[in-house]
């Protein structure tokens, strides 16, 4: 079971990556400079995505910065997400149940890269 969970949460993740990928290399426009910054921004957004318990559990001076950062790679995955889904797995079209379908995969997918820290560690015991 816990090999099950694990790979769901891997797949996820990196779907959450790809439509992150997708949809910033869109807003950036065709290039391989604009690819790679596309794939550097998942990367960091993923980070601190897969941070998140160390992050909010986080003291000191640099916790409001750190949270800050959080909170906008959350809100930017959240984006490329919704943006991602609807046009790759819908096809633009969210009318009616695809839309709830659209926001359940779209939290599902923002949602899966902070699992690790806290339901890998739980999972493996």
């Amino acid at each position: 079971m816990a090999t099950l969970i694990k790979l769901l949460i891997g797949f996820g993740s990196l779907w959450d990556g790809f439509t992150t990928v997708f949809v910033t290399h869109r807003i950036l426009g065709p290039g391989r400079i604009q690819l790679f910054a596309s794939m550097a921004l998942a990367f960091v957004v993923l980070g601190l995505l897969f941070s998140t318990e160390k992050i909010l559990a986080a003291q000191g001076r640099a916790k409001l910065v750190v949270r800050g950062c959080w909170a906008l790679a959350l809100i930017y995955d959240l984006y490329t997400s919704y943006v991602g889904n609807s046009e790759i797995i819908l096809g633009g079209d969210v009318r009616g149940a695809r839309f709830l379908l659209l926001i359940v995969l779209t939290l599902l997918t923002t949602g899966l890269p902070m699992f690790p820290a806290v339901a890998m560690r739980r999972i493996s015991r």
